[in-house]
C-alpha cells in the first residue's frame, strides 16, 4: 500500500468516528449549531460504512438533502476546489477532468498545481449554485477512484485514492464497431498485443497516442492517409486515442476495431 493511503487512512483512523469526518465537512460552525440533528441524523453509523471506509457520497447525500450543506449563494461567490492524489500526475489530471464534467462542472478554472509529496490541483468555480460533492464523488466511484477523505476548509478538499483508477474508455476485443464519434476514440487495450483498426470512411489520417496505465506516454503512430491500420503494442499499453491527424470530420463515422 503506498504511503498516500497509508497517511490518509491513518489519518482517518486517528480522527476518531464518523461524526469527526462530519464536522470537517459541514465545518465548525454549523456542527455546533446542528449537533443535535446531525447526531440523530447518523446515529446509526454503520450505515455510513462501505468495505470498512467511510461511505462519503452516502454522508454528503444526506447532508445535501438536510440542507446542511447549502444549495445556492445569494449571489456569485468563488468556491474552492482542491484535488489530492498519489504521485501519478497525468492520470490523475484526466480522472479529475472527467469527474468535474460528470457532475455537471464546466467552468472551473485551474489555480495551479503543486507536486511534492503528494500532487494538487487547485481550482475555483465562480456560481451562485453550490457545490454538491457528493456529484463528484460519485463521478469519481464510476471510474474506480475512491475519496478516501474529504473536508471544507475554506475550500473543498477531495483526498483520492488512485489505485484502482481505471479511464472510461471502451474495451477493446472482438471486432467491433465505433462509430457516430465527435471526438477522438480512448480505447482500453490493457493486455493486448496489437489492435486492427479499420475506417467506415474510405480514408482517415492515423494520429495515435498509445498510454500505459498511468497514462505515461509510451508511444505516438503517424501515418499516411490510408483505411485501414494494423497496431502492435509496446510492452505495458494499457490506453489508445485515436484521432486524425487533421479533422475530426475524418473520422465521425467511426472504425471497425479488433484486438488480439
Amino acid at each position: 500500500m503506498k504511503l498516500f493511503l497509508v497517511v490518509f487512512l491513518g489519518l482517518q483512523l486517528f480522527a476518531g468516528d464518523l461524526l469527526s469526518r462530519v464536522r470537517n465537512i459541514v465545518g465548525d460552525q454549523s456542527y455546533s449549531a446542528n449537533q443535535k440533528i446531525i447526531h440523530a441524523l447518523f446515529a446509526r453509523s454503520g450505515k455510513y460504512y462501505k468495505n470498512g471506509r467511510i461511505d462519503y457520497a452516502k454522508v454528503c447525500r444526506v447532508l445535501e438533502r438536510t440542507a446542511l450543506l447549502p444549495k445556492r449563494f445569494p449571489s456569485l461567490t468563488r468556491q474552492r476546489i482542491t484535488f489530492v492524489t498519489d504521485e501519478r500526475a497525468l492520470l490523475s489530471m484526466k480522472m479529475v477532468d472527467i469527474a468535474l464534467k460528470r457532475a455537471g462542472i464546466f467552468d472551473a478554472t485551474l489555480d495551479g498545481i503543486e507536486r511534492g509529496e503528494f500532487f494538487e490541483e487547485r481550482f475555483s468555480l465562480f456560481s451562485s449554485n453550490a457545490l454538491q460533492p457528493s456529484r463528484l464523488i460519485e463521478a469519481f466511484e464510476g471510474m474506480g477512484v475512491r475519496v478516501v477523505d474529504l473536508a471544507h476548509e475554506g475550500g473543498w478538499k477531495f483526498y483520492l485514492d488512485m489505485d484502482l483508477a481505471k479511464l472510461p474508455a471502451k474495451r477493446v476485443g472482438l471486432p467491433k464497431r465505433f462509430g457516430s464519434l465527435r471526438a477522438p476514440l480512448w480505447l482500453d487495450v490493457c493486455g493486448l498485443q496489437g489492435v486492427r483498426i479499420k475506417a467506415i470512411s474510405k480514408w482517415w489520417y492515423p494520429d495515435i497516442y498509445i498510454y500505459d496505465a498511468s497514462l505515461n506516454p509510451l508511444d505516438v503512430i503517424t501515418r499516411p492517409r490510408t483505411q485501414n491500420l494494423t497496431l502492435s503494442l509496446p510492452k505495458g499499453s494499457c490506453y489508445i486515442k485515436i484521432a486524425d491527424k487533421f479533422t475530426i470530420q475524418n473520422i465521425k463515422r467511426g472504425f471497425m476495431i479488433e484486438g488480439f
